[in-house]
């Protein structure tokens, strides 16, 4: 009796003797579209005139892109505070100087999460009189630039190739597609598959572009960047390229364009890529109330 026992306490022995990557589990990383305002708040809720208080936002790269000094299509502009026409008094004391980059997004493989960066303003409340108490709204916002990538997989074939596959009771190969966590999405659609006479050897075929933003910002003069790349039979000839693609209202357009497939003997795998370029501003507000005091300024 004694040795059936001694596999099972031998195992238990190694469960409770610290050897926690027995128990460990993967993180779960999270995902948002580019680079979001986590929070945006003032120190205190309310302060007296004349008094000292800090505003601090927290920005969070949680898109699919690095936001580096280097990445041109993926730097933090500006970030700016906005009290609208009052006499708050306030500038930037964290960072030193203009340096809002380097933001690395999150990653499945490594098992990190998004970068964040703080940014904290020093600010004096405005003089008002005593007995008084004025509520204000705090903006911040973040402009950065970003950009958006899909890619779809799409099955060219000729007809023989195709009635092969039929008649023989296979399916055809599943179109497939990847896209970036971004904060303006675009989607493809394309109806597939793509046949080619066998007479032919050529043919082209629409492709519609599908832009949204949905990230909860603007886009900044409402214009993205779109270039079109095909691999692996198809050709575009920069027919889809638009470098200066406006948004209606800044939120959404569709547009559609052709595609061309060349000298596809075989049934082919091939992609389509749709990538996006775009400067984004995303933003938040805060309120808090200003007291007036005796020493304000103000006659009483």
């Amino acid at each position: 009796m004694k040795s059936a026992l001694l596999p099972f306490l031998f195992i238990v022995t190694v469960l409770v003797s610290g050897c926690t990557g027995i128990l460990s589990f993967p993180q779960t990383i999270s995902f948002g579209n580019g680079v979001e305002i986590i929070e945006f708040v003032p120190e205190i809720q309310s302060v007296y005139s004349g008094e000292n208080i800090d505003f601090r936002l927290k920005l969070k790269n949680s898109g699919s892109f690095l936001v580096a000094d280097g990445n041109v299509m993926g730097k933090i502009a500006k970030v700016g505070l906005n009290l609208g026409e009052s006499e708050w008094n306030c500038k930037i004391v964290s960072p030193e100087g203009d340096d809002f980059t380097g933001l690395f997004p999150p990653s499945e493989e490594r098992g990190t999460q998004g970068e964040e960066f703080t940014v904290v303003w020093a600010c004096t409340a405005p003089q008002i009189g005593e007995g008084m108490k004025v509520p204000y709204t705090a903006f911040a916002e973040a402009e950065y630039s970003y950009r958006s990538v899909t890619s779809k997989l799409i099955t060219i074939l000729p007809t023989r190739e195709l009635i092969t596959l039929r008649d023989s009771g296979k399916s055809l190969p599943t179109d497939l597609k990847s896209k970036s966590n971004s904060p303006v999405s675009v989607d493809i659609q394309i109806e597939g598959p793509i046949r080619i006479r066998d007479d032919m050897g050529i043919v082209d075929f629409p492709v519609n572009i599908i832009i949204e933003n949905n990230g909860g910002g603007l886009v900044k003069n409402s214009k993205v960047s779109l270039s079109v790349e095909g691999v692996g039979g198809v050709t575009d000839d920069d027919e889809c390229d638009r470098p200066s693609l406006d948004l209606w209202k800044g939120m959404s357009q569709t547009i559609t364009c052709r595609l061309k497939a060349n000298n596809v003997e075989v049934l082919t795998q091939s992609t389509v890529e749709v990538q996006l370029e775009y400067i984004y501003v995303t933003g938040a507000e805060t309120t808090i109330e200003v007291v007036g005091t005796k020493n304000s300024g103000y006659p009483i």
